[in-house]
């Protein structure tokens, strides 16, 4: 039996969103200031991204008892999809997802006192990835001992966005056999030793943490029965926003090169009434 799909089309929320979105970032990430950013050391414009707070973007999915909008996740796609279009930099995504991180596997007591600050504006990022075993649970070499009240913290996280720029981050561990998450604060960050790694996509700033030595009180540790839900919940929802950032790119690679077709001319005519040229395109 042929499964029956409903229409597919955008809330009332995800439209206005949309609307608000295509405004700012056209206005905010001409393409000259795109390029500009990229010999910049932080890679983003630090007044946009708190322009950003003040709209409330940062909280759309965060709920309304942690200072949030209290929507889904769902409706903060056209904001990524729009910053995808226009190459707009900057840790929105990674602070998205450190907020979805936390809803989903915080302590209330952490949730009260960082999330109001995230819907705000407050910057955050995630660890996950490792050199060996990139996002695999199976593979988490980075450890976590107990000394007392605290825990000990070794190993290295890889591909941690605007790490240094954050006031908090959440790392996956080991700890006793198990999966673990912690919270490292802006200082903790600090002492990791943020090392800027090379990635293709230049709009990005990437870094490799050391955790070797780092110790993090016992109350950093989050919810342990929640965790590995958290953390493939987690998963789903970077790589939705990953989709919707590479959308609006193609969507722009297409728009661009439309206009090209349709300004460029050969042999007297414009390359875009050419087949070889046209139907590409229009698959496109």
């Amino acid at each position: 039996m042929r499964e029956r799909h409903g229409p597919i089309g955008c809330s009332d929320e995800q439209a206005d969103l949309l609307e608000s979105a295509t405004r700012f970032c056209e206005d905010k990430s001409p393409i000259a200031k795109v390029r500009g950013l990229l010999e910049d050391e932080i890679g983003y414009d630090l007044e946009v991204f708190a322009e950003m707070g003040d709209l409330g973007w940062l909280g759309v999915a965060i709920p309304e008892a942690y200072g949030g909008a209290g929507l889904d996740l769902a409706e903060v796609v056209p904001l990524v999809e729009q910053m995808g279009r226009r190459l707009m930099s900057g840790p929105f995504v990674p602070t998205t997802l450190a907020g979805q991180l936390l809803l989903g596997a915080g302590t209330e007591a952490q949730k009260q006192s960082l999330l109001p600050a995230l819907a705000g504006g407050a910057p955050a990022t995630v660890a996950l990835a490792e050199p060996a075993g990139d996002f695999d649970l199976a593979q988490i070499s980075c450890r976590a001992e107990r000394h007392g009240e605290s825990l000990r913290l070794s190993g290295t996280k890889c591909l941690v966005l605007d790490a240094p720029v954050a006031n908090w981050l959440i790392a996956s561990v080991s700890l006793e056999g198990s999966v673990a998450l912690v919270l490292l604060d802006a200082d903790q960050i600090r002492q990791a030793g943020p090392v800027r790694e090379k990635v293709i996509d230049e709009t990005r700033r990437s870094f490799r943490l050391c955790l070797d030595g780092l110790e993090v009180p016992g109350s950093a540790l989050l919810d342990s029965v929640a965790t590995l839900d958290a953390l493939r919940e987690v998963e789903l929802a970077g790589g939705l926003l990953s989709a919707a950032d590479m959308c609006g790119a193609g969507a722009s690679c297409v728009a661009y090169t439309v206009s090209y077709l349709t300004t460029r001319k050969q042999f007297g005519r414009l390359i875009g009434s050419y087949q070889g040229l046209k139907h590409p395109t229009v698959e496109a």
